[in-house]
């Protein structure tokens, strides 16, 4: 499966999204995120477009066959979307495209991880951020996010981490 990113107009996400979903061999999602807020009365995740600017686009077909078969659809949207790359047409490198697969679920969203520290050093003890403490390189326990020290269309990633302390209940 190759996965590519197109670049959109705000206002035309979901008339594209639509668009690409009925094209037969590619899967478009808007890839979102899990969010605290709290206020009076609510604490709650709710989601949140992680690159509000941006739809996913997952495929079979390898940039050769995707150029080929979707050129005119591609040019036909060149005022409201771009696919990102150096050409025309570019995938995302398998690391990056591993790294993304390991975040998101089924549903293009990523949920959000549980932690807790154990002898000063963080263990994510759920979700999908387990496995990849080495790569967290800050975390704001008040606002339950985790900074990714790779980045991602120029921007590191804020996930969601929900620190817990050693008797279970959330650390603010």
């Amino acid at each position: 499966m190759f996965w590519y990113v197109l670049h959109t107009k705000q206002t035309a996400n979901q008339k594209l999204l639509e668009a690409i979903n009925r094209c037969e061999d590619m899967q478009a999602f808007i890839p979102m995120v899990e969010k605290w807020f709290q206020g009076k009365g609510f604490r709650e995740y709710q989601l949140k477009k992680l690159y509000p600017d941006y739809i996913f686009i997952k495929s079979a077909l390898d940039e050769e066959a995707l150029q080929e078969k979707y050129k005119a659809f591609f040019q036909a949207i060149r005022g409201i979307g771009v696919l990102l790359g150096n050409h025309q047409f570019s995938a995302l490198d398998r690391q990056e495209e591993h790294s993304l697969s390991l975040l998101f679920n089924h549903n293009g969203v990523i949920r959000h991880s549980l932690g807790r520290y154990e002898n000063e050093e963080l263990t994510v003890i759920e979700g999908p951020l387990q496995g990849l403490e080495n790569q967290i390189v800050k975390i704001d326990r008040h606002k339950r996010t985790a900074l990714l020290g790779n980045t991602f269309l120029g921007q590191k990633m804020v996930l969601p981490l929900e620190v817990i302390n050693s008797k279970g209940s959330v650390s603010l």
